[in-house]
Formats: structure tokens, sequence, C-alpha cells
């Protein structure tokens, strides 16, 4: 029986049979490995649309906020320069 153990067991351990499965592990890997990045190339695409929808999404926000600022330190500055004449023109009385 020992006999007829190493027999079949030398029968699968052949150079051809060694040389098919590497082979075989091989293209697995390769096919594996294709698979991978190709769904990382997807992934990051998709990744970088979003990110671009994203920041233009924030930059017309920010112009936004920049005008209205604006606009509102352009209200407040004539206020001031408005209130500023009456008083200069109250002093101006006063001290004349």
């Amino acid at each position: 029986m020992a006999t007829k153990n190493n027999n079949t067991t030398g029968k699968f351990l052949t150079l051809e049979n060694a040389i098919d499965t590497v082979s075989l592990l091989n293209t697995v890997a390769l096919t594996t490995t294709e698979k991978i990045f190709t769904k990382g190339f997807d992934v990051v695409g998709k990744l970088q649309t979003k990110t671009d929808t994203l920041l233009k999404k924030g930059f017309k926000f920010s112009s936004k906020k920049h005008d209205e600022m604006f606009d509102m330190l352009d209200a407040s500055k004539e206020k001031t320069v408005k209130t500023l004449k009456k008083v200069s023109k109250k002093f101006n009385k006063k001290s004349a």
C-alpha cells in the first residue's frame, strides 16, 4: 500500500503539472489584479467627478457670499459717510 500511495503522489508532482499549476495561478493572479485596478480606476474617476461638482458648487457659494458681503460693506460705508457729514456739520456749527 505504501508503494501505491507513492506512485499516485508521484503522478501529481510531475513537471508538467507543476508548470500548468503555476501558469493557472499566474493567470488567476493577473486577472484578479486587472479587475482590482479596473474597479479602482472606476472608483477614482467617480470620486474625481464628485469632487469636481462639489468644488464648483463651493466656488459658486463662496462667490455669492463674497458679493453679499461687499454689498453690505458698501451700504454701511454710505451710511457711515452720511452720518459723519451730519456730525461734522453739527460740530462745525457749534464751534462757529
